[in-house]
């Protein structure tokens, strides 16, 4: 990014930062710093220009198209770049300006657990690399982890997704996770007894839940993905026969199998 650039993408971060303050909210959820690098390079002068920045979107154009225009516009008066105190940060406000940087950058981490222990409401756990010497400290809400109905296990390959984060008491860095998938073979074995194990925990097994089967099916309902050959199948051997089928799509593999077949 050359200088005049830098320039009016600090002024667009400065502003950016007042709009957040002011709305209570973090910096990140106005705009975040990789759509305003984008505006500080395209220079944009008016808003049907704006919109075609990506990230910027309807809702973000109707409310913060007025003062990224008028720090735009406004912002090549004087050529002399504006005389910049020195910023000295508490050891809170450097690491709160890092995560604001950090929480944007989401990202798919795969891995072999290595250390899993639970303590205050949090499932920590170390990914490692198997044949590289590299580690990733992870943590996942315990009431996020139970919606997935899995058991973390020394051994397990997972791929996670989620964002760095650093925490501010210990200053360590870590990877919060938000989802979780299985990976290599057993993976569709333990995503079954995740299933059953939350349904179980669900009280869906007791005696005085179940109803009793009728001897003339007529309704079916099917849970499959909607673009595999099971769903097909299903209805190329079943449909000719005149059942009703009730359809449900969801992911059978991948990231979010899981987190959508128990949900």
């Amino acid at each position: 990014m050359n200088r005049n650039n830098n320039n009016l993408y600090e002024l667009l971060r400065e502003r950016r930062n007042e709009v957040a303050k002011e709305g209570g909210i973090k910096p990140y959820m106005v705009l975040h710093n990789s759509v305003l690098i984008e505006i500080a390079e395209k220079k944009p002068t008016t808003a049907e220009k704006l919109g075609e920045i990506k990230g910027m979107g309807k809702k973000r154009l109707e409310r913060y198209s007025e003062f990224i225009l008028e720090t735009i516009n406004g912002s090549f008066v004087s050529p002399e770049p504006k005389k910049e105190e020195e910023k000295v940060y508490s050891v809170s406000e450097f690491i709160d300006f890092i995560n604001e940087l950090l929480v944007p950058e989401r990202a798919v981490v795969q891995g072999e657990i290595n250390q899993v222990k639970s303590m205050n409401g949090y499932t920590f756990f170390t990914l490692v690399d198997k044949n590289e010497d590299a580690a990733l400290n992870c943590f996942v809400w315990q009431t996020k982890l139970s919606s997935f109905g899995l058991e973390l296990k020394e051994g397990l390959e997972l791929k996670v997704e989620g964002f760095p984060k650093i925490f501010k008491r210990s200053g360590r860095f870590n990877f919060e996770v938000e989802h979780i998938g299985l990976v290599g073979e057993g993976a569709l074995k333990l995503a079954f007894e995740a299933l059953k194990k939350k349904l179980a925990i669900d009280g869906y097994f007791e005696q005085e839940r179940k109803k009793p089967i009728s001897k003339y099916v007529r309704r079916i309902g099917l849970i499959t993905s909607a673009y595999g050959d099971a769903k097909n199948d299903f209805l190329t051997h079943l449909g000719e026969f005149g059942l009703e089928i009730y359809f449900c799509n969801v992911r059978v593999e991948g990231l979010y199998a899981i987190d959508e077949i128990t949900s």
